[in-house]
C-alpha cells in the first residue's frame, strides 16, 4: 500500500468533522499550510509517521507475499476562544469527534491509490 494511498485515505476521514461546540468543520491537509488560520477552523494535519515491512515467502507453488503497517500521526491545532461560557471544552470534544470517525471506519479497508491505481 503506497503512502500516498494511506496518507489520502486518512484525510478523508477526518476533513469536514463537525464537533459539538465548534461552528466550522474541520479543515485537513496532508502538506501543512504555512498559514492556517487556526482561529477560524479547526486544523488538522495527517502525516505519516513510520512503516513496518514484512515479507512471507511460500513455497514455489504459491506466491508470498508482503505486508506493509502504516503508522500514521494526526496533528490537530484549534485556537479556543478563551471568553467561551463552556470554558475550554471544544477542544477535548473535537478530539473525540475526530479518534470516533477514525474508530468507526470499517477495517481492512479497500484502499486503491490515486496516481499508481495500486491497492
Amino acid at each position: 500500500m503506497p503512502l500516498n494511498s494511506v496518507q489520502q485515505y486518512v484525510l478523508g476521514l477526518v476533513d469536514g468533522v463537525r464537533a459539538i461546540g465548534i461552528t466550522t468543520p474541520t479543515q485537513a491537509y496532508i502538506k501543512p499550510e504555512i498559514y492556517a488560520d487556526a482561529a477560524s477552523a479547526p486544523q488538522v494535519y495527517v502525516w505519516a509517521a513510520a512503516m513496518h515491512e514484512s515479507r512471507k515467502a511460500m513455497t514455489s507453488a504459491r506466491p508470498g507475499y508482503k505486508k506493509l503497517l502504516w503508522r500514521v500521526s494526526i496533528w490537530v491545532h484549534y485556537i479556543e476562544d478563551a471568553n467561551a461560557q463552556n470554558g475550554y471544552t471544544d477542544f477535548p470534544n473535537l478530539i473525540d469527534t475526530l479518534m470516533e470517525a477514525l474508530r468507526s471506519t470499517p477495517l481492512p479497508a479497500a484502499i486503491t491509490d490515486s496516481i499508481s491505481g495500486t491497492s
